[in-house]
C-alpha cells in the first residue's frame, strides 16, 4: 500500500489497477498449476501485491466522480456518492458472505464432516480461484473503459476557473 500513492501518480489509477489486476491473476494462474500443491498455493498468494492498488484508490476514484459530476451538472455531491459508495460496501460484504454460505450449501459442503464430496471441494475451489479470477477479469474489462484520468487534469482546471 505504501507504493501505490507514488504508482498512481505516475501511471495513473486505471492503469495501476489494471496492471494490480493482472498481477492478481497471475497469482491465481501459479495456483492453477496444481490446487493440491500447498507450495504453489502459497506462491500465488503474489495475488494480494495485485489487489492493492485497488484497495488504495478505491476511495480517491470516488473522489474523480465527485469532480466530475460538478464539472458535468454543477452539482457537487460529496455526500450522496461517498455514502453510496459506503453502502456498496456494506452491500457488497453482506451479499458475498451470503454467496458463500450458499455456494457452499449447494456444492453439498458438511461443516464438521470429515472428508467432502467431489462437488463440495469445487465448490470451495470455486469460491478460492475461480470466482475471483472471473471477477479480476470483469475488473480489467471494466477499467478499460475508465478514461477519467485522462481527463481530470482538464476538469479539475475547468472547474478552479469557474470558481
Amino acid at each position: 500500500m505504501a507504493f501505490v500513492a507514488p504508482i498512481t501518480k505516475r501511471y495513473g489509477k486505471r492503469n495501476a489497477i489494471i496492471v494490480g489486476e493482472l498481477i492478481t491473476l497471475v497469482g491465481y494462474g501459479v495456483m492453477l498449476i496444481d490446487l493440491g500443491n500447498v507450495y504453489l498455493i502459497v506462491a500465488g498468494t503474489i495475488r494480494g501485491l495485485g489487489k492493492a492498488p485497488i484497495n488504495g484508490s478505491m476511495f480517491a476514484l470516488l473522489g474523480d466522480t465527485i469532480e466530475y459530476g460538478e464539472w458535468k451538472t454543477g452539482i457537487r455531491n460529496e455526500g450522496m456518492v461517498y455514502s453510496g459508495g459506503s453502502m456498496g460496501i456494506k452491500i457488497g460484504s453482506g451479499l458475498g458472505t451470503a454467496l458463500l454460505g450458499w455456494i457452499l450449501a449447494f456444492g453439498g459442503y458438511v461443516g464438521g464432516g470429515g472428508e467432502q464430496s467431489d462437488t463440495a471441494l469445487f465448490a470451495i475451489q470455486a469460491l478460492f480461484v475461480y470466482l475471483p479470477m472471473g471477477l479480476c477479469a470483469l475488473m480489467i474489462v471494466l477499467m478499460l473503459f475508465y478514461d477519467l484520468d485522462k481527463r481530470y487534469p482538464a476538469i479539475v482546471a475547468d472547474l478552479a476557473a469557474k470558481r
